[in-house]
């Protein structure tokens, strides 16, 4: 069966035509090209040049309510029950971009997953999913009934609890700027930008010209051709193990953390050195707990949508989900 899958972060708009986990047809669109989602739909059904399938199912970063999503880093308002009627669509579902990773999670291979640590997972636990992009996702797959269910969040929003003296002065920094911080507001690609500014002031002051790009700080804090950015990359790894951690606590995920979006799979030279598992662990009393949990970094360039097709595959009501995957 045919079906749409979209995956709509704060960058790129992904649309696909999938057939039993195979992509047919793909396209990739600039978020900020298009003034909404609509046209990019009819964009990606003119160049599909048939009849778009008669399930679908997007993936948008927001917060999903009677399957309507106003994203939450672009000024686009989505409506499913509109697009569906527009397009000739018998059913459009909107999820939770994190919702989709999660669903995505459980159709993955071993090859596609690269493990940092821990034990085993243990069947019929728990699953924490997050991972750092343009925001921060975070969702919980919970087994029921021989199966799992996720349970999408807006955790990347609350709160960030600084792990240590270093993101302390961080987080009194961003809150003179913007007043409330949220975890997102440090784990994602401006976070790590904003990061990087904050060490970079006494460079600034030498008339060293800072760089600006989430991926240019990533590299060069990589290849140590950068002190100021290795220092930003350093803080940016233990905020993510810590908050992965935080994450395993509250779900008790026996079944192991993954990490995906668009960050952790090209700082993974960064995630295999041992301070992300000192961090990571770094519970106190629970320590003992946290190591035992394995987490994984999810290296398949399209989990999202994969995980978007299994939901539109569903139907509009229900979630696909194994209860035997790694």
């Amino acid at each position: 069966m045919k079906v749409l899958a979209g995956d709509i972060g704060g960058t790129n708009a992904r649309l696909a035509v999938v057939s039993e986990g195979r992509i047919l047809f793909e396209r990739w669109y600039p978020a900020r090209d298009f003034p909404d989602f609509e046209t990019v739909m009819g964009r990606f059904a003119s160049e599909w040049g048939r009849p778009l399938p008669d399930l679908g199912c997007l993936a948008v970063a927001g917060a999903v309510q009677d399957n309507r999503v106003r994203a939450t880093n672009l000024p686009w308002t989505i409506d499913g029950d509109e697009l569906a009627s527009r397009f000739g669509l018998s059913a459009l579902r909107l999820a939770n971009d994190f919702e989709a990773a999660a669903a995505g999670v459980l159709a993955l291979a071993p090859e596609d997953l690269v493990q940092l640590g821990g034990g085993p997972p243990e069947p019929d636990r728990p699953k924490a999913v997050l991972g750092p992009g343009t925001g921060l996702g975070q969702a919980i797959l919970v087994p029921c009934r021989g199966r799992y269910e996720v349970v999408p969040t807006e955790g990347g929003h609350a709160d960030f609890a600084p792990p240590d003296a270093e993101a302390a002065g961080l987080l009194a920094a961003l809150a003179d700027r913007y007043g409330h911080v949220s975890v997102e507001r440090v784990l994602s690609g401006p976070g790590l930008v904003e990061t990087y500014r904050y060490f970079f002031r006494a460079a600034e002051e030498a008339g060293v010209p800072p760089l600006r790009d989430p991926a240019e700080i990533s590299r060069a804090g990589m290849e140590g051709s950068d002190p100021t950015a290795r220092r930003a990359l350093d803080l940016f790894r233990r905020v993510l193990a810590a908050e992965a951690g935080n994450l395993a606590l509250r779900c008790l995920a026996g079944g192991g953390v993954y990490l995906a979006g668009g960050i952790a799979p090209k700082i993974l030279p960064v995630l295999r050195e041992p301070a992300f598992r000192r961090a990571f662990e770094a519970k106190g009393r629970m320590a003992g707990l946290l190591a035992r949990i394995p987490v994984f970094v999810v290296v398949h360039p399209a989990v999202g949508l994969v995980g978007a097709a299994r939901l539109a595959a569903a139907g509009p009501e229900q979630a696909p989900a194994r209860a035997e995957t790694a």
